[in-house]
């Protein structure tokens, strides 16, 4: 049975372009979402922005990686 090596938050910043995440150590490529999905996520992200700036309650991230675990290394891109 072969086994695969963990990849890290390191090995992921190597990767030239920026539509893959990491999930427990295991590198996956997000594929690239559609027009209808872009389209629905700009309409979800300026209303939701503008509450929460109007509000001083948090902040909004577009496509941003967030590291949510480590050991094994998991590192996400939502959406919003």
């Amino acid at each position: 049975m072969a086994t695969t090596a963990l990849k890290t938050i390191a090995d992921l910043e190597q990767i030239p372009g920026e539509r893959w995440e990491l999930v427990e150590g295991a590198l996956r490529e997000a594929p690239r979402p559609g027009g209808r999905h872009a389209k629905i996520s700009a309409r979800i992200t300026n209303p939701l922005s503008t509450f929460l700036w109007d509000n001083n309650i948090g902040e909004i991230y577009v496509e941003g990686g967030f590291v949510l675990q480590l050991n094994p290394d998991t590192v996400l891109g939502p959406d919003i």
